[in-house]
């Protein structure tokens, strides 16, 4: 996830790509997630719950930060990115989720995954059901070359003000034509209603006394 396994792999590729400089200029680090700048800094401050490793490089480097990615750029969105980075250059992209069951790892994989040149990398073994999942059962297990699936993708389209008000026009309407919802019995009682109720109830109370006083009296 965002918080999980994408710092683990940026500090590995920072550490690669600081050491040369070619790949930095060749292949560019490029994060895409909408909430990458928040969890950076989240994660700046939270040193003390890492491993010792992490510990032990930001006290020897003369504080130092090892989350000071210089060689990784974050985009908040897929259209930002295209725009710094054509899709097709080379460069490698970290996103969400692994499972390739939603958000910007499956519209990006939707973009790339037709051309040949495109190297998908999955950290871990995703549950069964999921495309990351299929993926790794046929192209690793079964060791397919090229195999075709029919997938369900969702699209946003912003809509024009003139549309988006007629949408909203219609909503309203279909909501004022539903039925309200049936009255709760309780709530309903008028006050007169309830004065009566206990009436009857303490006219049976009394009637079942004086059929105790007559027996009594019989015995």
């Amino acid at each position: 996830d965002v918080a999980g396994w994408i710092p683990e792999a940026l500090l590995l590729f920072e550490a690669a790509w600081s050491q040369d400089r070619q790949l930095a200029t060749s292949y560019p680090l490029v994060w895409l997630s909408s909430m990458g700048d928040m969890v950076l800094d989240q994660v700046k401050t939270r040193l003390e719950y890492m491993g010792h490793e992490i510990l032990d490089l930001f006290e020897s480097r003369s504080g130092h930060h090892p989350f000071v990615l210089k060689n990784v750029r974050i985009f908040q969105s897929l259209e930002e990115l295209v725009a710094a980075h054509p899709l097709s250059r080379p460069k490698v992209i970290f996103t969400t989720s692994a499972h390739l069951e939603g958000g910007d790892s499956r519209e990006l994989f939707f973009r790339l995954c037709s051309e040949p040149r495109t190297l998908l990398w999955l950290l871990g073994v995703s549950p069964c059901g999921t495309l990351a999942r299929q993926l790794l059962d046929d192209f690793v297990g079964g060791q397919c070359l090229r195999k075709e699936y029919r997938l369900q993708q969702h699209l946003k389209q912003a809509l024009p003000d003139e549309e988006l008000r007629a949408y909203y026009e219609t909503r309203m309407q279909e909501e004022e034509l539903e039925p309200p919802p049936p009255p709760e019995v309780g709530l309903s009682m008028k006050a007169e209603d309830l004065v009566a109720v206990k009436g009857e109830e303490k006219t049976k109370v009394e009637e079942n006394e004086a059929g105790k006083v007559e027996a009594k009296a019989a015995t």
